[in-house]
């Protein structure tokens, strides 16, 4: 999901409060609100994205609205290598070429390794040996032996948001039958089959075998506890952890890759987990000026293309395997062109195999005369081509407000945000909790789990309807406990492509005056502009 924002809503132009917010602003943004960087040579410096610049976007993973772990995108360890643990399968050794400091329990964020199972957020088991290694301990097993990629892997410490951890009672949340860990959560967790975790700071006389690092959910029996097969095998005696948000994370799975060479952005939630989101941002919001309308563009493949695939076939059944993990589920259709036999070129519903491998039957079981596939001219491409269950979004928005299209895998829309309706009566919430009370409230009535709501500026999904006066939340209200607060709703009032102006479906009929044919797996320049009071008009391009 992308996402870059603008305030819609009043500002004065008083030219005293524009030099007290000036005054006010942290030195670390520069005078259109981005992240300073350098010393700025001028305001367009600022708006445009060449090479690697990550310091001036910013990106937040998340998983059913919380958040959890974080990196600073360039601030990458000084790595040389990272090879597997072959006595243990889940364990890798990385190696530094300057000393640094880090402490075992500390998260470690890996990006572009050799193996994908190496990816993502992992758990330091050893801190840093002779000031040159430190060994890590990830979710799924590693077979590959060298991890490592000079000219493509990177490695990020990690970091927690304040007061973000999923909240244990007690201090025994944490059971065991042989590898199977269940875990017991004070309020609903939002958790699901297949969820990424993160634990750390659990205790137990030896800790070799305990269940710090990065695990994934296998079960959720109730709302409250969930499973998971810990990776590090059967727990040696009993785990002891600490009443509160300090045990337990939701792991994000998405990332960001800057792609100097060819200057594209890939990045993806990471993840065919239920209500995982990835957000990238140019600048937080876009100031209001007096007078001045505001515009916006970009070049976006809504049906981003695999990259640099291997296209083999056995019979009629063809195996795609791609070089960074493809995020598919079993069921989508993929499109795939370029290809120099006619039987690998089509739409195709796909199986998956693993997280770089899927498999599609060839139309009428056409059986193709030579493996692998090679290209006609230029590349193979393969792009999902429909789906269920995720969206694609690009525009001016937060949560909370904006302008913006978005792909649901079916239909593109254009979509106008905003959450000036209150729902009725007011509610009542306490700081680190996901309880909502209600006074005079038709939660069951006005609002359904999965909408969005705002208490006191924060976004928080609901999660459960208890009553009409009851609800849970997620993540944990983060404000201070109050009583009789206001709760507005957010609403997206989505217009289809059959309702535009111009639909673009290539007909060259009254409906589609341009002729233009709308393919989504290509570059395509989106544009939206408003007027200057965010009253008038806003169009969509």
């Amino acid at each position: 999901m992308a996402q870059l924002s603008v305030y819609t809503g009043p500002t004065s132009n008083s030219d005293n409060q524009l030099r007290l917010q000036q005054a006010q602003r942290s030195t670390a943004y520069d005078p259109v609100d981005k992240l300073r960087v350098s010393t700025p040579q001028s305001l367009i410096d600022t708006d445009f994205e060449y090479g690697q610049q990550p310091s001036k976007w910013e990106q937040l993973a998340l998983q059913n609205n919380r958040q959890s772990l974080y990196y600073v995108g360039n601030a990458a360890l000084p790595v040389n290598s990272i090879a597997g643990n072959q006595s243990n399968t889940y364990q890798l050794v990385i190696g530094t070429s300057a000393n640094v400091t880090v402490a075992t329990g500390t998260s470690i964020f890996i990006e572009d390794a050799l193996d994908a199972n190496a990816n993502g957020w992992a758990y330091v088991v050893a801190g840093v040996t002779a000031g040159t290694s430190f060994t890590v301990q990830v979710a799924q097993s590693v077979t590959t032996s060298v991890c490592w990629n000079a000219t493509a892997t990177y490695v990020y410490q990690g970091y927690t948001y304040t007061g973000c951890g999923i909240t244990l009672t007690g201090t025994a949340a944490f059971t065991f039958v042989g590898s199977t860990v269940t875990c017991t959560t004070t309020y609903p967790h939002g958790l699901s089959a297949a969820s990424l975790i993160f634990i750390t700071g659990t205790t137990g006389p030896s800790t070799a075998t305990q269940i710090n690092g990065s695990q994934i959910v296998a079960t959720v029996p109730t709302a409250n506890s969930f499973t998971f097969t810990n990776v590090n095998g059967t727990p040696s005696t009993t785990i002891a952890n600490t009443a509160g948000q300090t045990n337990l994370f939701a792991r994000p799975s998405g990332w960001v890759e800057s792609r100097a060479f060819d200057g594209s952005v890939n990045f993806t939630a990471g993840a065919a987990v239920p209500n995982q989101q990835l957000m990238r941002q140019t600048r937080r919001y876009f100031r209001y000026q007096s007078g001045k309308g505001i515009q916006f563009s970009t070049g976006t493949i809504l049906k981003p293309y695999i990259l640099e695939p291997i296209i083999t076939s056995s019979g009629s059944i063809v195996t795609v395997v791609t070089k960074f993990p493809h995020n598919l589920t079993t069921g989508p259709y993929v499109q795939v062109s370029g290809a120099d036999q006619s039987a690998y070129n089509g739409i195709f519903r796909i199986t998956v195999t693993n997280l770089n491998t899927f498999t599609y039957p060839t139309l009428n079981n056409a059986i193709p005369s030579a493996s692998p596939a090679t290209a006609t001219s230029g590349f193979l491409r393969v792009s999902p081509y429909s789906w269920y269950g995720s969206r694609n979004r690009v525009g001016f928005c937060d949560m909370q407000n904006g302008l913006f299209f978005e792909f649901d895998g079916q239909t593109l829309y254009a979509v106008y945000r905003n959450s000036i309706n209150q729902i009725t009566g007011t509610v009542s919430v306490t700081q680190n909790s996901p309880l909502v009370t209600g006074t005079n409230t038709q939660f069951s009535t006005q609002l359904t789990p999965g909408d969005y709501i705002i208490i006191r500026g924060q976004s928080y999904r609901v999660l459960t309807i208890l009553t009409d006066t009851s609800m849970y939340l997620s993540n944990e209200y983060r404000g201070s406990t109050i009583a009789n607060a206001l709760v507005s709703k957010t609403i997206d009032q989505r217009v289809p492509q059959s309702q535009w102006y111009d639909v673009l479906d290539g007909s060259n009929s009254a409906s589609n005056p341009s002729g233009y044919n709308l393919d989504l797996t290509r570059v395509q320049m989106f544009y939206i502009d408003y007027s200057w009071y965010g009253a008038g008009v806003a169009r969509f391009g």
